[in-house]
């Protein structure tokens, strides 16, 4: 049974897709995952809190997603775009 799927395009830009064609995971390799790709609160959160960090990898999750950032933070939100904290 295949649970996921992952496809790496030239730029390093890595797409770990569910069974379903929804993403799962995007990392960016070189620079930042594609802002077409994070969520709008989510992207408007880090950019006024982390001003010119990157985001480097979005993990989309039942309940929440999963955030990290080129400075090393791990950030969670939920499903709405929400803050929910920092995660260690």
């Amino acid at each position: 049974v295949v649970e996921d799927y992952t496809v790496v395009l030239n730029n390093g830009l890595e797409i770990e897709f569910y069974p379903s064609g929804d993403w799962k995971e995007v990392k960016a390799r070189n620079g930042a995952v594609p802002a077409k790709i994070v969520p709008a609160k989510i992207s408007k959160y880090v950019h006024k809190n982390y001003p010119n960090v990157l985001i480097k990898e979005i993990q989309k999750e039942r309940r929440e997603y999963e955030v990290s950032l080129s400075n090393g933070l791990d950030l969670d939100f939920n499903l709405n775009g929400k803050f929910l904290k920092i995660d260690d």
